[in-house]
């Protein structure tokens, strides 16, 4: 990519947040000398106010938080018209430089309109369903590209435009390899532990947690990661959950966001799992990313029957469940029978092979 040409990323996640995919790419592009602009259009805040969140200061990167303009930002057509003056007075910051628009979220189907000299990609890495349809239907058509990290998104959608590229889903291997030599293992602990690292939310099955946890006090299971709440969803209802499920006295806590902690839970984990609720939609067709973070480690997983999981490059590294009497059979089989080193090394060659820099990598060498 030549040095004139800019990136720009619109959020609509926390820089900081657990699902981390927009971050990254800001990252593993700038690690190439190409400036970035994540444009953090959730943080916009009125032009006679003081900005309130602070970032990082990335070499590379250039936070940019919109201003807006009008009042009575309540009154949905005056917040749509505040965006896109925010969008035209931010193209004329960057006027002289080529532009490529990257996008991951439908919502910001109108962004490539606004900007000159550009092209534009939509980097799909998540499932949006029937509620999103028409914004992803008009971000598919707004762009010049279309990449997917998945199978399942790919045939989601093989028929909404030509040349839809598959790409590695996306791993944080830098991070992993800078700290694999500070990981730290237990010597010793009575119980099997059965771990989870990621967001504590409405994703996750709490029925089949509770059933699994109440049936299985000989075992251990800890959750590592923040509580959050997604717009829109009942934080109160999590709490509650979460709350019960803390009752039982095989269960713990942490919701630590530090890498090196969390690599040293994961190490300490017997079997990692991905306890996502397939009756949603959206957890049906995902790809989780944390799956790379187990297989680096070296770790039995179990999930339930997420599409892409189950595909046949996954036949031997991960079992599948929808029940928890299948879970609980699952993990007594796991439990009893050691993990393989030749499991191991297929699991950590899929976790390299799916890093950042390998997807960053292939889209930038199709774009030039």
């Amino acid at each position: 990519m030549k040095n004139n040409k800019v990136v720009i990323i619109p959020f609509t996640l926390p820089w900081d947040w657990s699902a981390d995919f927009q971050r990254q790419t800001c990252l593993e592009l700038a690690r190439r000398n190409i400036q970035v602009f994540a444009y953090m259009s959730d943080d916009a805040y009125f032009f006679t106010k003081n900005k309130k969140k602070q970032y990082p200061s990335i070499k590379n990167i250039t936070f940019y938080v919109p201003k807006y303009y009008l009042p009575l930002r309540r009154l949905k057509v005056i917040e749509t018209i505040n965006k896109y003056i925010s969008l035209l007075i931010f193209n004329l910051k960057i006027f002289n430089h080529k532009k490529l628009i990257w996008i991951f979220d439908p919502q910001f189907h109108y962004f490539p309109k606004f900007f000159t000299n550009k092209s534009s990609i939509y980097d799909c890495v998540d499932f949006f369903g029937t509620e999103y349809k028409n914004d992803e239907n008009k971000l598919i058509n707004n762009t010049d590209r279309l990449f997917v990290n998945s199978h399942s998104l790919m045939s989601t959608h093989q028929n909404k435009k030509n040349n839809i590229v598959l790409v590695p889903q996306g791993f944080n291997l830098s991070e992993f390899e800078k700290n694999i030599k500070l990981v730290k293992k237990d010597k010793f602990h009575k119980k099997p532990v059965i771990g989870y690292v990621g967001g504590i939310n409405y994703r996750i099955d709490y029925e089949l947690l509770i059933k699994l946890i109440s049936n299985n006090p000989q075992w251990n299971f800890s959750f590592w990661g923040p509580i959050q709440n997604y717009p829109g969803e009942n934080l109160k209802k999590i709490l509650k959950k979460v709350k019960y499920i803390q009752k039982f006295s095989n269960v713990s806590f942490n919701t630590t966001n530090n890498k090196l902690k969390l690599m040293n839970a994961i190490n300490n984990f017997d079997i990692c799992m991905i306890p996502y609720d397939i009756k949603q939609e959206f957890n049906v067709n995902c790809y989780p990313m944390k799956v790379f973070e187990y297989f680096y480690l070296g770790k039995p997983v179990i999930s339930t029957p997420i599409l892409e999981l189950t595909l046949s490059k996954f036949k031997d590294l991960i079992k599948i469940s929808n029940t928890y009497l299948g879970w609980e059979k699952e993990i007594k089989t796991l439990i009893n029978s050691p993990w393989t080193k030749k499991l191991q090394t297929k699991q950590r060659k899929q976790a390299i092979d799916n890093n950042w820099k390998n997807k960053v990598d292939k889209i930038l060498a199709i774009l030039e």
